[in-house]
């Protein structure tokens, strides 16, 4: 990398579906957020890595919420909203979150990339791609199969099962939301052992 600062992108899947309006899912994903942006900034500052985040809607359908990755340091969360009735397709939102690592690790191999997801549990696999098929290609395609995947669980109801096949590592990758500081040191840790 030239001896410049090494650089992590980490994509922030959010689960806007309506079940996120119950017992203050959205408000709890919202003050996550908010924590992660601080602790990843404070580690930005400390551990000589760039890190870079975006953040993408998983409701009835996948929007992404920034335009582009933007250094922790220069972000302030926006708070997101959860939709009534909105389903939750993290099948689709997930595959537009590793087609964007995909397509970007050709750009920059050297940069390491994760995927969050914050949600409350089970997909709703009412579209194409489901949150299955999406797994199986992220474990079989090289251009993505090293990005880290994380998920933090929302709400005392949070389905943890339904989750695992999604993880990079089931013993330390499927984190409740009150251990933002066990997911920030994960993200960084990941980092260093990647990057060259």
């Amino acid at each position: 990398m030239g001896g410049g600062p090494r650089v992590v992108e980490v994509t922030l899947v959010l689960d806007v579906s309506g079940s996120m309006l119950a017992d203050g899912k959205i408000q709890a994903l919202n003050s996550a957020g908010r924590g992660l942006v601080t602790l990843l900034a404070g580690e930005e500052a400390s551990s000589g890595l760039r890190i870079r985040l975006r953040r993408l809607a998983a409701g009835d359908e996948a929007s992404w919420l920034d335009e582009a990755h933007r250094s922790v340091s220069e972000l302030s969360w926006t708070p997101v909203v959860a939709r009534e009735r909105a389903s939750s397709e993290l099948g689709v939102a997930l595959a537009a979150a590793f087609s964007d690592h995909g397509e970007r690790s050709v750009a920059d191999p050297e940069c390491h990339r994760a995927v969050v997801v914050v949600t409350d549990g089970l997909p709703s696999d009412l579209m194409a791609p489901t949150f299955d098929e999406v797994v199986t290609w992220i474990d079989t395609d090289a251009a993505v199969a090293s990005v880290t995947r994380i998920a933090l669980l929302i709400g005392r109801d949070a389905d943890a099962a339904a989750m695992r096949p999604f993880v990079s590592n089931p013993d330390t990758d499927l984190l409740e939301a009150r251990r933002l500081e066990v997911l920030a040191d994960r993200l960084v840790t990941a980092a260093h052992r990647s990057l060259p």
